[in-house]
């Protein structure tokens, strides 16, 4: 079978047919990944963090700017620390999932966050697409990018 070379010269490997690469304990991982991040966005619309699906080590990679959500930050105590302050201050969150896709090492999910500040009524809306990296049966990093980060900073 032939290989595919980019123009720039890079050698990504050569090209197999899909049913060579089928192997049913990549797909149930994946599965399992999608439902461990499935379980997490159904905790958090229910305002109770499902904390122990996150590592003691995590890293949570948020864009940079102004906002106690923005930066990197480490560890589960911080996440757990962060819904706090989310919930504190909304008087309504959601987060609706469009679309959880996985493979053997990571999963990508795509959702809106939306809500009201409880102080004054102000009102968020963005769409954001988070890479999660999972291993071990629990989330170990995740990398945040998000439409709107200036109103998410503002925001929170």
């Amino acid at each position: 079978m032939p290989s595919f070379t980019p123009k720039d010269g890079a050698d990504v490997g050569e090209a197999r047919p899909l049913t060579e690469r089928a192997d049913t304990r990549s797909i149930d991982s994946a599965e399992e990944r999608i439902k461990l991040i499935q379980r997490l966005y159904d905790s958090t619309i229910e305002q109770d963090l499902f904390a122990d699906a996150y590592a003691e080590h995590f890293t949570w990679h948020a864009p940079k700017g102004r906002g106690t959500l923005m930066g990197d930050h480490q560890g589960r105590a911080y996440i757990e620390e962060a819904f706090a302050h989310v919930v504190s201050i909304s008087s309504e969150f959601n987060s609706v999932i469009g679309e959880i896709l996985a493979d053997d090492e990571c999963v990508i999910s795509f959702n809106r966050d939306y809500g009201v500040r409880a102080s004054d009524g102000a009102k968020f809306d963005f769409d954001v697409a988070i890479r999660w990296h999972v291993a071990d049966g629990q989330i170990q990093e995740m990398w945040e990018y998000i439409q709107d980060e200036e109103h998410k900073g503002e925001f929170f």
